[in-house]
């Protein structure tokens, strides 16, 4: 390539850089934009995305999972409790010793 030829490559890469920048820029600004569904729009299924379809779903898991959490610390706090009054877990170590003969 001759310089001349390397000048206006330069120069038309350049212009085309600028370009594709205002263009991702004014691609950015439209999806920033908020967009008002009609009530058809609203009522579709397929308007929805995946992640909101199973939202309901996934609310669901969450609750039945902090419940189980929640029984699991009331047993162990139970449990704390009651080996501190009536040393049930040494009793229950015993018996199990015993049963398997561990030594």
């Amino acid at each position: 390539m001759s310089k001349k030829n390397k000048k206006k490559f330069k120069k038309h890469l350049q212009q085309q850089i600028i370009e594709e920048v205002n263009s991702a820029q004014s691609k950015e600004q439209n999806s920033k934009k908020p967009t008002l569904k009609t009530k058809n729009q609203a009522e579709s299924s397929d308007s929805i995305a995946p992640e909101m379809q199973n939202l309901p779903l996934i609310k669901a898991d969450l609750r039945k999972t902090g419940i189980v959490i929640a029984i699991l610390a009331i047993a162990i706090a139970a449990t704390i409790i009651l080996d501190n009054k009536y040393q049930i877990l040494l009793k229950f170590g015993d018996m199990l010793f015993k049963t398997f003969n561990i030594n």
